[in-house]
């Protein structure tokens, strides 16, 4: 009897929802928007030719910052999500990722982030990554309870990044 090659064994799919979960976890729709800006923001910045090895690495720390900070909205916000048709099915909500687990991810894609900003960039740049943490944790997410607010203050934390 043969076997066919491309179907994954039950480990392989395991390993591949798992991933896919841990990088829905890092809301990469809202990274991928906040990359974008600050790509465009270092271009605009650039006095003359771009300086291709010092955007690479700001673009891979802010990608881990970001990453960082969606685990971590995610895991503060594990109830709200489960109360909402639109967020049930996240991972941490279904139970697909523990909430422990999402916070060890989003701590240490956060903490990767700030440092290589730190040692790559410089501390300007990590100490504006982490008022991005500060803000969209501790000030935008709890606040969205609680008023329309939110919107013009999470603007703040959203716009940070550009000036990475």
């Amino acid at each position: 009897m043969e076997v066919a090659e491309n179907i994954p064994t039950p480990e392989q799919a395991d390993i591949k929802s798992l991933l896919r979960d841990f990088y829905d976890l890092s809301k990469p729709g809202i990274g991928f928007y906040a990359l974008i800006t600050t790509f465009a923001a270092f271009y605009m910045a650039s006095p003359g030719a771009m300086n291709i090895p010092l955007l690479i690495h700001v673009i891979i720390a802010t990608a881990f910052v970001t990453a960082g900070g969606g685990a971590l909205n995610q895991v503060i916000e594990i109830q709200a999500d489960s109360e909402m048709k639109r967020t049930e099915k996240r991972p941490l909500p279904a139970g697909r990722v523990s909430a422990s687990n999402g916070l060890l991810f989003g701590v240490v894609m956060s903490v990767i982030g700030v440092v290589w900003l730190l040692l790559a960039v410089n501390s300007i740049s990590a100490l504006l990554a982490i008022g991005t943490l500060v803000g969209y944790l501790f000030v935008y997410t709890p606040l969205k309870k609680f008023s329309s607010l939110s919107t013009v203050i999470g603007a703040f934390p959203g716009a940070i990044p550009i000036l990475i």
